[in-house]
């Protein structure tokens, strides 16, 4: 007891020491680039209560290349099975650069500070260029993985173009989706895990104010916000666009509901309305084919501008196909959720495996699936602009396996038996004890290879000391340990 005491009081002494002296820091390097250890190149970066920047051992390091193994089969398929990092390295400004390679769990040390590998993602190569081709930016952009398909977030910025009036600071954040195969179906160019035909070339996008915009990954999705106009522009697969929503009707009411004042938007979506005086009001704009929108808004003694962002209604269908030969399901559930997973809209499918959706928020959505016999399934689409987007859903069967348990002497069935199922590559799928019969079973398993295991209580060991005498009164107790 007392040295085990004495190895916690050890341990927490050097947590506190590495607490107080240490520190623990962040950075995203792309392949071919380089990191000194400084301050300054980390993306994040927590000191401890005592660290002085003095500190920081004086190493640097170039990622020379970059692997990783993904797995393609079983439950985890798409995950990466294990990722490794070449690095070129030196301890200080002076000392001869020497080559290592790290991978998770194996960091590289370096006077007492340990290199770790933790993640990995893209970063696609991307080129802005003006209205006379001249290049504005070019080179690769990180864009951060969000989830286990390496779905991926990113920024670019471009400070420093030339617009045909002058300089102008240019913004672009995107989405980029390297596991996903883009359908032809819809013209939108909608990120699928099931549709895999994929679209052809994409020519640059036209950006108002004269810009270009080279996107050589069809899959990168972005959406641009330029300084010099202060419009915002929507993109869809071959072009980006400003669109003004013509014959919109606006309608301002008190804040007491009675109606003040009633317009159309113009060609060029501009509008105006009169007011009886200062004061606060209820702005109402409505058109064909978009969601209605309310805003209050604050008039003063000056004539004030204000903009009404419509967003565009989305028509969604479908079919639902399942089993070996693709067959039409008929009867499953199919739910549409927005990206914050609220449910916007369900149906069922007809007896030819349809569906449709007609009045939906534009954007991306995420389709789930569900139908006796099958698994359920989950699909992301993006859905939006006068056409009408269409994804084909695949279900996979749901298999399953029941029986009994019986003792090999007597034939008899085996309560509280334990049977455990595990897959091809051993990873464990589900464990269930049997009951008074018997009797077992699992459900809604994927089609594939599995090994069951059936097995009685592990056993259990006590010490016991005879002095001579008749001990009686030992009990063994025996069960599952998780039971």
């Amino acid at each position: 007891n007392l040295l085990f005491h004495l190895a916690i009081l050890v341990v927490l002494v050097g947590f506190a020491g590495g607490s107080l002296f240490g520190f623990k820091g962040g950075v995203i390097v792309v392949t071919g680039n380089g990191f000194a250890n400084t301050l300054s190149q980390y993306d994040d970066f927590k000191p401890g209560g005592l660290f002085r920047p003095d500190d920081l051992a004086p190493f640097d390091f170039t990622v020379t290349d970059f692997d990783v193994t993904f797995i393609k089969e079983g439950r985890e398929r798409g995950m990466a099975h294990k990722f490794s990092a070449g690095l070129d390295y030196r301890t200080s400004p002076d000392a001869e650069e020497k080559h290592t390679r790290i991978s998770v769990n194996h960091p590289l040390n370096i006077d007492g500070t340990k290199i770790y590998l933790l993640s990995h993602g893209y970063a696609p190569h991307i080129t802005v260029r003006d209205a006379q081709g001249q290049v504005a930016y070019s080179g690769p952009v990180v864009f951060v993985p969000e989830d286990s398909t390496f779905r991926s977030f990113g920024v670019v910025k471009v400070p420093d173009a030339e617009g045909p009036d002058g300089p102008v600071q240019l913004g672009f954040e995107g989405e980029l989706y390297p596991t996903y195969a883009f359908t032809d179906a819809t013209g939108l160019g909608v990120p699928t895990a099931f549709c895999t035909a994929r679209a052809t070339g994409a020519d640059p996008f036209a950006l108002g104010g004269g810009y270009l915009i080279a996107v050589r990954d069809e899959n990168l999705l972005l959406e641009v916000y330029v300084e010099l106009t202060g419009e915002r522009m929507t993109q869809d697969r071959h072009r980006w666009a400003a669109t003004a929503i013509t014959r919109a009707t606006l309608t301002l009411i008190s804040m007491k509901g009675r109606q003040l004042g009633r317009a159309l938007a113009h060609e060029d979506g501009s509008y105006a309305l009169s007011v009886p005086g200062p004061g606060s009001y209820v702005l109402i704009a409505a058109a064909d084919g978009h969601q209605p929108q309310a805003a209050g808004v604050v008039v003063g003694r000056e004539p004030m501008a204000y903009d009404v962002t419509l967003t565009g209604t989305a028509r969604l269908s479908g079919i639902v196909r399942g089993g070996r030969d693709g067959s039409p399901v008929a009867g499953a559930t199919v739910v549409v959720t927005d990206v914050r997973g609220e449910v916007l809209a369900s149906a069922t499918t007809g007896a030819d495996g349809t569906f449709a959706f007609h009045e939906l928020v534009a954007g991306q959505l995420v389709l789930a699936v569900s139908a006796t016999g099958h698994r359920p399934a989950a699909v992301p689409v993006e859905a939006g602009g006068p056409d009408v987007a269409r994804c084909e859903v695949e279900l996979r069967p749901s298999a399953g396996i029941a029986g009994v348990v019986t003792a090999a002497s007597t034939g008899q069935p085996l309560a509280d038996a334990r049977v455990t199922l595990t897959d091809a590559e051993g990873n464990l799928v589900a464990t269930t004890i049997t009951g008074a019969d018997g009797a077992y079973a699992f459900a809604d398993l994927a089609e594939g290879d599995y090994t069951m295991v059936a097995g009685g209580y592990p056993p259990v060991a006590t010490a016991v000391r005879l002095d001579g005498s008749q001990e009686d009164g030992f009990v063994f107790r025996l069960g599952h340990p998780d039971a």
